[in-house]
C-alpha cells in the first residue's frame, strides 16, 4: 500500500421469502456461527472401545460395551421451527508501508471477511432414482431450513532487504459451513406406501495455504538472479453426525396416520466423513543473462508431496426382536428402549457398525522435476527457444474392497493400511 489503510464494513439483508419465516432447524454446537463442530457430533467415548461391535461375528460382541455405545450418543432426530434471523456481513480491511531508507521497505496487508446467510425452502418437488421395477419416486412437500456460514482471513507481506533482494510471504485461509435440516415426504411406488424422511446435516470446509518466496539478484555471479519459492496448503472436509430417518405412513379407517419405522439401508443411520487433503512444494529458478539482447540461460527444479486422507464411519440402530418402532425417533430411542444385540435381550434396539472396507482410503503422491532452457536470438527477429525437461511424479493409493476379501473397515483408525493397495507397478482391480 501506498500509505495506510484501514477500513471496516458491514451490512444486512432481508429476503422476502426467508426473513422471519420459520425454518426447519436442530439444535448444534456454540461454534456453529464460526462454522466449526465444538464436539457437540462428536464420535462419543464408549466407541473407542473396541469390543462395543464384532463385525465379522456380531453375536459375538460384548453386549456391556454395545449397550453403552448405543446409549452413547444424543437423541435428535426431528428438526424442529425456528424463525430466520436477517442475513449479516462483516469485512476489515489493514494495510501500510514502512520506508526505512537505503531500498529497505516492509509492506503489509491483511483482511478479514464473515458472512452469515440463511434460506427457507418449502413445498419443492425433486425426484429420486429408485430402482430398474420403479425407476423413480418424487419427493413432495419439501421443507429445508439452512444457515450458511463462510468466514476468510488474508495476510500478504513483502520485505525488500536491498535493491537486490526481496522476500515476500502470502497466507490465506477460507472456512465455510452449512448447517441443515430436512424433512418431504414421498410416496413409494415400489412398497405402495407414503414415507416421510428427516434429516440433519452439519459439513464444514476449511482450505489454507501458505508460500514464502524470494527474488535476488547477483551481480557478482554474472549478473543473475535466483528466484525461489516454498508452499504449503492443505484443505479439508468434516461431516460429523449426519443423521437420516425414514418413515413408513399408513391411514388407519378413523382418518388417522400410523407413522412406523421403514427398514431402508440409511433409516436410523449416523454417518461421519472426514477428509484431510495436506501439500507440500518448493521451486527454484536461476536465470543467467548471456549478452545479447534478451538472451538468456535458464534452470531450475521443483518438488512436491501430497497426502489425502478420507475416513468414513457408518453406524445404524437395529432392532433386537421387537422394540417401540412407531412415532418418532426420539420416542423409539428412549433410553429405556435401548439395550444390545444379546440374545438375553428382548424388544430393544442396538447399535450396529456398518461401515465398509471402502469407505476409506489414504493416497500420497510426489513430484520430482528439473529442466533446463536456452533462449537465444539469431538472425535478425528469429530467435531459438529449446530446453529438456524431465519430471517423475508417483502416486499410491490404499483403500480397501470387500471384493478383495477385505472386512469391515477398523473401527476409528482413519488411513489405516489395511485393505487392497492399488497403484503402479502391480495394478490390480476387479
Amino acid at each position: 500500500p501506498a500509505s495506510l489503510i484501514m477500513d471496516f464494513s458491514s451490512s444486512v439483508s432481508y429476503n422476502s421469502v426467508s426473513t422471519g419465516a420459520e425454518r426447519q432447524n436442530y439444535k448444534g454446537g456454540s461454534l456453529d456461527w464460526l462454522g466449526i463442530d465444538d464436539g457437540t457430533r462428536a464420535l462419543p467415548s464408549a466407541l473407542n472401545n473396541p469390543d462395543w461391535f464384532n463385525s465379522a461375528q456380531p453375536r459375538l460382541t460384548d453386549s456391556a460395551a454395545n449397550a453403552a455405545a448405543t446409549r452413547s450418543f444424543s437423541n435428535q432426530w426431528t428438526p424442529t421451527l425456528a424463525r430466520t434471523p436477517v442475513n449479516t456481513n462483516y469485512a476489515l480491511n489493514l494495510g501500510n508501508t514502512f520506508d526505512f531508507g537505503n531500498n529497505k521497505r516492509l509492506g503489509m496487508s491483511a483482511s478479514l471477511t464473515y458472512s452469515n446467510t440463511y434460506s427457507v425452502e418449502k413445498g419443492a418437488i425433486y425426484r429420486e432414482w429408485n430402482n430398474a421395477a420403479v425407476p423413480w419416486q418424487d419427493y413432495y412437500n419439501i421443507g429445508q431450513g439452512k444457515q450458511s456460514v463462510l468466514w476468510g482471513t488474508l495476510f500478504n507481506t513483502s520485505l525488500n532487504t536491498s535493491e537486490n533482494n526481496k522476500f515476500s510471504f502470502k497466507g490465506m485461509y477460507n472456512r465455510s459451513a452449512d448447517d441443515r435440516a430436512f424433512s418431504a415426504l414421498a410416496y413409494d411406488d415400489y412398497n405402495g406406501q407414503d414415507i416421510l424422511e428427516t434429516r440433519l446435516e452439519f459439513v464444514s470446509r476449511w482450505v489454507a495455504s501458505g508460500q514464502v518466496s524470494g527474488e535476488h539478484h547477483l551481480p557478482w555471479l554474472a549478473n543473475s538472479t535466483v528466484q525461489w519459492h516454498a508452499d504449503i496448503a492443505g484443505a479439508g472436509r468434516d461431516e460429523p453426525d449426519n443423521r437420516s430417518v425414514l418413515y413408513s405412513l399408513t391411514e388407519l379407517p378413523d382418518g388417522t396416520v400410523l407413522q412406523t419405522y421403514n427398514n431402508s439401508s440409511y433409516s436410523l443411520s449416523r454417518i461421519y466423513t472426514n477428509l484431510e487433503d495436506r501439500n507440500a512444494s518448493a521451486a527454484l529458478d536461476w536465470i543467467v543473462p548471456l549478452g545479447g539482447e534478451g538472451d538468456k540461460f535458464k534452470f531450475g527444479g521443483t518438488f512436491g508431496n501430497g497426502n489425502r486422507i478420507f475416513a468414513g464411519h457408518r453406524y445404524q440402530y437395529r432392532k433386537n426382536r421387537n422394540p417401540i418402532d412407531t412415532g418418532y425417533a426420539e420416542s423409539m430411542l428412549a433410553p429405556q428402549n435401548l439395550g444390545s444385540n444379546s440374545r438375553l435381550e428382548r424388544n430393544v434396539w442396538y447399535l450396529e457398525d456398518a461401515t465398509y472396507a471402502e469407505d476409506h482410503y489414504n493416497a500420497n503422491d510426489h513430484t520430482r522435476a528439473g529442466y533446463l532452457m536456452l533462449d537465444v536470438g539469431l538472425v535478425g527477429r528469429l530467435r531459438f527457444v529449446g530446453g529438456s525437461r524431465y519430471e517423475d511424479y508417483r502416486l499410491n493409493v490404499i483403500s480397501g474392497s470387500r471384493i478383495n476379501g477385505d472386512t469391515l473397515y477398523p473401527k476409528n483408525t482413519a488411513g489405516s493400511d489395511e485393505g487392497a493397495r492399488r497403484g503402479e507397478p502391480d495394478n490390480g482391480a476387479a
